[in-house]
Order: C-alpha cells, then structure tokens, then sequence
C-alpha cells in the first residue's frame, strides 16, 4: 500500500530508506511524510491558480496578484529542479506519437499540424496525435507534471489584430487549446503547467527572420517537468 502511494517519485525513495531498519524512528519518518504530503497539497494548488492566471492574462484580465503568483510557483518549482534531474521524452516517444519534432528534450507540435494561420481553434487532423499524446502521457508518464508552450514567430498580428493585440496573446491561447484538449481526455490540471513564450525563444535565433525559421517558430511544445514531489 506505501509502494503504490509514494510509486513514481522521489518520494518512494526516501519513504523507503526512512523506513528501512535502523534508518530512522517511526515518528521521524511519519513527520517528514506529512511535510511532504503537505508541500504536494500546496504544489497542486499554486499549479492550479497558476493556470488560472495564465488563462487570464491570455484574455487581457490579468489579477493584480498575478506576478506574486507566478513567482511563488516558480520558487516551488525552483526547489523541485534542485531535487531531480530534467527529464526529456525520447525519439521512441515520438515515433509513439506520430507527430511534432524533438526539442531540446520536448516535442514540438507545429502550427501546420495543429492550427490554421492566426487561429487557436485545433484542426480535426490534430486529433488523432494529441490523443497518441494522451495515451503516452498516461501510460509512460502517469505520475509526472507536463509543461506546455505557447510560441509564434516575430511578425505583428495584422491579421487578427482585432483578436490577438499582442504575439503573447495568441501564444498563450495556442498552449491553452492544447491544455484544455488534454484536460478533456483525462490528464488532470495539477498536473500540467502553461507557458507562454511569444516569438522570445526561437528555434534557431540565427533563422528567425527568414520565412523557414518564422514557420518553424509557430509551434506548441510539451516538456516533461518530473513527478510532483
């Protein structure tokens, strides 16, 4: 019963030494659990209100206490990396997908898989690859956060103006359709975290202003962040 609780984390590996003979009391070890039960409750919960405000600034309603928000959870998030090590999907995930491209360890859906020019609504083609995504993330990964992306290229919204004010904006509202996708075929909310990125991070810097590097900066990336405590 403590395997399964404790199973996919590095929670397991210390609940076991903690437990193991000689290591330390029965009631040491209850104290550190409830430490650690209490700083997933609290993870979950910034994950939570984070999304939340991602959401808003998305739709121009950014909380006041947004940037308090963001940098609690990126404290947390801080003292987690220190933790473990970053992990990455493979080129076996990949192949398992059907889809996108490795980047830096995650994979990157492109906006001609996923979207139409200036649009955040997903194209039906997308479908079956998210769903091959799904299916990985809950058999290969079940006990593990997700990150999830939102990038565009460099060139002003002249299209969609009217919709999109700002790159950011579309950025965030692309990761949130991938996000509420994934929501909807049953990966929770604790368990992934939005970014968005705009035209700040692109693939090849050098590129980024010819029409090959803009069309390979449209794109929405999933990164694998490590289990929850």
């Amino acid at each position: 019963m403590l395997h399964r609780l404790v199973r996919g984390s590095w929670i397991g590996s210390l609940a076991m030494c903690l437990l193991a003979v000689g290591c330390v009391p029965y009631q040491t070890y209850k104290v550190v659990k409830e430490q650690l039960d209490q700083a997933r409750d609290m993870n979950a919960d910034l994950t939570k209100k984070y999304n939340t405000a991602m959401l808003k600034l998305g739709k121009g309603e950014a909380p006041g206490d947004y940037q308090a928000m963001k940098a609690e959870l990126e404290r947390v998030r801080g003292e987690l990396e220190k933790k473990r090590p970053s992990p990455e999907f493979t080129p076996a995930d990949r192949e398992k997908i059907g889809g996108g491209e490795l980047e830096e360890g995650g994979i990157a859906l492109g906006e001609a898989l996923l979207f139409d020019e200036g649009s955040d609504r997903l194209k039906r083609d997308a479908f079956p690859v998210l769903d091959r995504f799904v299916s990985l993330l809950k058999t290969e990964y079940p006990d593990e956060v997700i990150v999830i992306e939102g990038h565009t290229d460099n060139q002003p919204l002249d299209k969609t103006k009217e919709r999109w004010k700002w790159n950011m904006m579309l950025a965030q509202a692309r990761a949130n359709a991938v996000f509420v996708y994934f929501t909807d075929h049953g990966i929770s909310e604790s368990k992934m975290v939005m970014r968005a990125y705009s035209f700040n991070k692109p693939v090849d810097p050098a590129q980024a202003n010819s029409k090959e590097g803009r069309q390979q900066n449209r794109r929405v990336v999933v990164r694998r962040a490590g289990a929850v405590f």
